[in-house]
């Protein structure tokens, strides 16, 4: 799941993890909310994403693990998270 909620002054933030065992670099757009993502890129492609439920605020999404997991197997490392 993928549900940060951040304040506006965190725009461009980049944060460099560990994810699945790969070294990964997240990349935040932070929109007006801060919250509820509406696009996760992974290498500049879109991931397909489910949407997550709250029923207080935009909800965040789930992304398959198994599809993700072999998308930064296979060298994926630059992770662009856009919330609303």
């Amino acid at each position: 799941g993928i549900d940060p909620v951040l304040p506006a002054t965190l725009d461009g933030l980049v944060v460099g993890l560990q994810l699945y065992g790969q070294a990964v670099q997240v990349h935040y757009s932070v929109g007006a909310r801060g919250h509820g993502p509406v696009a996760v890129l992974l290498d500049g492609e879109a991931l397909a994403l489910q949407p997550g439920h709250n029923r207080y605020r935009a909800a965040g999404v789930w992304v398959d693990a198994a599809l993700l997991r072999a998308r930064l197997a296979g060298g994926g490392r630059h992770l662009h998270i856009s919330l609303g």
